[in-house]
């Protein structure tokens, strides 16, 4: 709750931020009892924008449940996080405090450092205080807390591909003077194609304007994350059995050029980097009545709403499109660059929650029973076509529409390869209601040895979609009902100071707004949503276009809605079966060891891509082979190691396989399996003659198989791979010293001086995480150059390979594996990034005003060794393309039986980002005064 960002439990991972179009959501988040999470994302409220939604001087407690047998716990899979705010109480206190992080004492990061750009300027300072104290004395109490954060945080924009680009990339001589720009971009030309006299003015002016348009996109681009938040509380106890509270949460998120999270993106130009803003509001109330000395009754009841939203950086006009460029000038480098306008800038929902519970507790003998029941309702408003999604923008199309350009000389004259645009109803609302309900048992069989078993019961209502009569399929949500999840846990102590704890159970995961909607929204109704594709008619100059660059269109007559998305009736709820065993000896005194193991398996895992009713089986296969690296003739330089796999040239994808009144018929399907092991050991140290430590390491396995991730939808034998959550290897330490040498100091002076230090120390070192190589488009040559040029008139294009999903044109489907075909000479997800270290030291100092005043003065130095972090998550942040194929039959359209060489990218594996949540070294400074 206070930092936000990716949560992984016991392998498993919720919300949207997964980096899947179709998340498996199954963290649960809650505030007193109440929920903070996103209905929508599947994500803690706010999304991973927003450093945090309550303040942390408003926090109590902060609870993790990892091994959550109880059946209290629902909505959530395996990670179950509650955090306790403060109250007040008969004594006034309070604090005010001031954190200051400023990039002058620190490092560039190496992404940075090596691109040539100098260290940014990223300054954060946070600054706040609370206040608490009596209302009515013994009766009543309040509490306030107000904290804001201030930070600039440049972002840095960095394609190696499109860094070099000059004008020789364009076929104009060095010696040759360009004109000045006169436009943000190039203007559509009367050229049918780039002229072989390079000298032709209105191809030097379109040269021009393109190369203004690539070198303004790159580079340092001013990013702010401001935010504030204010927390008031009321207690109140009128007798021994009765108590109430009522708390209010304000946050409000502005961050001017943040709706990108990273430090550095390859892919979005500056123009893109569309600025983000958050309006969070919770309110919650609570009674607990004591009936006697057994029996406890607790009632909860809350509203909160949750807005995010997108807008143009306004750097250059609103109404211009997104720019997609994907041929940099170093082909071997790989790489695309957006220019334009965001498709996600513009993105809004809105989401509002109410809910109530109830739980009862009841003692009787060495009995506790356990009662409750949960009711919820969310309604989700997404009003932006689902724009807020920058992967969903990508693949569904955007009301201002997309231009893709495959050669840079064509941008310059405005000859495309295509324009994709949406149309219909921007606004997609529905309300989901959610129940829940359970029953436990804590029974201590004997003295040392506790079982809690318990069943819960609990599901959500998702509307039936509209329905398309001329495809009933599109009108039916299958909501599973019988959702019935045993738990059971143990506690044994079997001699003394040594404690055995173990359980199982099983959970079902709510599915996220996100999911629902994308899976229901292209119904094949114009009324609620269309596109239009158009291909570049290559008989026609660039203006007398059917879709003028940069224009949109508006005729009605060329939008239309073939395509469709709905949910298989056959899918099924996420569900996760967990267990865990541990051993819990204390070796000195309040010193502790723990060595255990953690097992989930995960079954009806939703498929990252859409799967296509309608599409046929592919027909013919396709021979790989791999090349030198030097390669530019399939039959002279091909000669390696070869593999036959189906013929899934995306050209050669045909539909009607159900159906020939529509195109593709993506179905939402949920057919994947995960399983997670791992085994833990830990030692911890609670705070005695000032240490307390605490030491752990894990190793874990990760697998998944049967279509998590998938590019044949008709063949999912090699989707058993590493999940891309796994992680092998996980070392933490922590640490605080508190020295008490000072103590025995006979000098009031020395004593005063010595006294009241402490050392602490966050250490964390992990194995890095799984990305999958992909294959590049085709060249369909079979002798090609760097560039793969392919001759204007030859009719060719640049096609994907071994990727059944490469063309779904629905928001439900992630494209493949990550929009493009895995290679076919390694195995999904066999790559892995660098290990990530961090070690964070801090030294503080409290000096005593007087009895209940006192000042802390803390400096920290957040990874101290400067070590290079990358981040390599979900494919991002990595090259990924392993190999660019080629060959006159590689995807050329019309092949049966295709031959494709596979020359080596020497840029593969290279890094592109920094992790965000572990930066270069960097130092702060803090100072809270508290009484």
């Amino acid at each position: 709750m206070l930092c936000q960002g990716l949560v992984s439990f016991a392998g498993e991972q919720g919300g949207q931020d997964t980096g899947y179009a179709n998340a498996n959501g199954s963290n649960s988040f809650s505030v007193d009892g109440a929920s903070a999470t996103s209905n929508y994302f599947g994500a803690a409220r706010g999304g991973e924008r927003v450093p945090y939604i309550f303040g942390e001087n408003a926090v109590q407690e902060f609870q993790v449940a990892v091994s959550p047998y109880r059946p209290e716990y629902g909505g959530g899979a395996a990670g179950f996080v509650n955090v306790v705010t403060r109250s007040g109480s008969d004594d006034l206190h309070g604090n005010t405090f001031y954190y200051n992080r400023n990039s002058g004492t620190g490092a560039n990061d190496a992404v940075n450092k090596a691109n040539g750009i100098p260290r940014p300027a990223n300054i954060l300072q946070q600054f706040g205080g609370s206040l608490g104290g009596p209302v009515l004395p013994s009766r009543a109490w309040f509490f306030v807390d107000y904290e804001q954060q201030r930070q600039k945080n440049p972002m840095s924009v960095i394609n190696p591909a499109f860094a070099d680009v000059d004008q020789a990339t364009f076929g104009v001589a060095d010696d040759v003077q360009l004109p000045g720009p006169n436009a943000p971009y190039p203007v559509a030309s009367n050229l049918l194609e780039p002229p072989a006299d390079t000298t032709d003015p209105v191809y030097l002016q379109g040269v021009a304007n393109a190369l203004n348009a690539i070198h303004s996109s790159l580079g340092l681009h001013p990013r702010f994350r401001n935010d504030w938040a204010l927390l008031t509380k009321i207690d109140y106890r009128d007798s021994k059995d009765d108590r109430f509270y009522l708390s209010l949460n304000w946050n409000r998120f502005d961050s001017p050029g943040g709706a990108i999270v990273g430090n550095q993106t390859p892919l979005f130009g500056i123009s893109t980097l569309a600025n983000a803003f958050v309006r969070d509001y919770h309110a919650a109330v609570g009674w607990s009545h004591a009936y006697g000395s057994n029996l406890l009754n607790e009632v909860h009841a809350s509203f909160s709403r949750d807005d995010q939203f997108f807008t143009p950086t306004g750097l250059v006009s609103s109404a211009l499109p997104t720019i997609l460029l994907t041929s940099g000038g170093d082909a071997d480098q790989g790489g695309a660059l957006q220019l334009g306008n965001a498709g996600f800038a513009g993105g809004r929902t809105n989401e509002s929650l109410w809910q109530i519970s109830d739980h009862v507790s009841y003692l009787h003998g060495r009995h506790t029973f356990r009662f409750g029941v949960e009711f919820s309702r969310t309604h989700l408003a997404d009003l932006a076509f689902g724009g807020f999604d920058p992967d969903a923008a990508r693949q569904n199309g955007t009301f201002r529409g997309t231009y893709t350009f495959s050669s840079l000389p064509n941008f310059a004259i405005g000859r495309y390869d295509n324009f994709v645009q949406s149309a219909g109803n921007p606004k997609f609302s529905f309300a989901v209601p959610y129940l829940g309900f359970y029953f436990a048992d804590t029974y201590q069989i004997r003295p040392g040895f506790t079982l809690d078993i318990g069943l819960r019961e609990d599901f959500q209502i998702y509307p039936q979609p509209r329905s398309n009569t001329a495809f009933p399929l599109t009108g039916q949500f299958p909501n599973q009902y019988q959702r019935l999840a045993p738990r059971i846990g143990f506690a044994w102590q079997p001699v003394e100071k040594t404690v055995v704890r173990g359980g199982f159970g099983m959970f079902y995961e709510n599915l996220n707004g996100l999911n629902y909607r994308s899976a229901v929204v292209s119904n094949g109704l114009l009324s609620q949503q269309a596109s239009v594709n158009l291909p570049y008619d290559g008989q026609l100059a660039p203006d007398q276009q059917v879709a003028v660059f940069p224009n949109q269109v508006s005729d009605p007559s060329l939008f239309s809605a073939s395509d469709i998305s709905l949910v298989d009736p056959h899918f099924r709820f996420p569900t996760i079966l967990q267990s865990s065993l541990q051993i819990e000896r204390e070796i000195l005194q309040d010193t502790v060891i723990t060595v255990g193991t953690t097992w989930t398996h995960g079954v009806h895992l939703i498929s990252s891509s859409a799967y296509d009713l309608n599409l046929m089986p592919p027909t013919g296969t396709t021979t790989y082979v791999l090349c030198s690296p030097v390669a530019i003739d399939v039959e002279t330089d091909c000669h390696g190691r070869q593999v036959v796999l189906p013929n899934l040239d995306s050209s050669q994808l045909q539909e009607g396989r159900i159906s020939s009144a529509f195109n593709q018929i993506n179905a939402l399907v949920s057919p994947g399996i995960n399983n997670y092991n791992s085994f833990f050991a830990q030692a911890q140290r609670r705070m005695r003659k000032g240490l307390a430590f605490q030491a752990s390491y894990t190793f874990s396995k990760n697998i998944m198989s049967r279509g998590v991730d998938f590019n044949n939808q008709f063949d999912f034998r090699n989707t058993h791979a590493p999940y891309l959550l796994d992680q092998r290897h996980r070392v933490s330490v922590a640490g605080v010293y508190e020295p008490r040498f000072g103590r025995n100091l006979h000098s009031a002076l020395w004593r005063g001086m010595a006294s009241d230090w402490s050392f602490s120390t966050v250490m964390q070192f992990a194995s890095g995480r799984p990305y999958a190589a992909l294959l590049d488009t085709a060249c369909p040559l079979d002798e090609i150059d760097v560039e793969c040029d392919l001759p204007a008139d030859s009719g060719l294009s640049r096609n994907f390979v071994n990727n059944t999903a490469a063309l779904q044109s629905t928001a439900n489907s992630a494209l493949g594996i990550n929009g493009a075909g895995p290679s076919p000479l390694a195995g999904l997800n066999s790559f892995y990034g660098p290990w990530t270290q961090q070690i964070d030291l801090s030294l503080g100092r409290r000096f005593r005003l007087t009895e209940r005043q006192s000042i802390a003065v803390q400096f920290q130095a957040f990874n101290l060794l400067n070590h290079a972090n990358y981040y390599v998550q979900n494919g991002n942040g990595v090259e990924q393309v392993q190999y660019r194929p080629f060959g006159d039959t590689c995807g050329d359209s019309t092949s049966t039986d295709q031959l494709c060489g596979l020359v080596p990218n020497g840029n593969f594996g290279s890094l592109q980002r920094i992790n965000a949540l572990n930066g270069p070294r960097v130092l702060q400074f803090s100072l809270k005064y508290s009484f």
